[in-house]
């Protein structure tokens, strides 16, 4: 939420155009939150950050986990 006495705006799309406009964007994957964008005041720069899950484990999806050497299998 916003730090300032007047109200947050909440913009919900699908356009990377439009989120990257935003200070603070929340992607949302499969119904979670899967990735948070931070920017700074003036938009030069950003630090996006990954959301764990309740377990403290990252989901990888299943394109990704076929490219990874893995020193023992994990469950599918």
């Amino acid at each position: 939420m916003h730090s300032a006495p007047w109200p947050t705006l909440l913009v919900v799309t699908h356009d990377p155009l439009v989120s990257g406009q935003v200070r603070r964007t929340v992607r949302i994957r499969d119904g979670r939150t899967s990735t948070e964008t931070l920017r700074t005041p003036d938009g030069t720069d950003a630090e996006e950050y990954t959301v764990l899950g309740r377990t403290g484990r990252l989901r990888l999806p299943t394109r990704l986990r076929g490219t990874l050497r893995t020193a023992r299998p994990g469950p599918a």
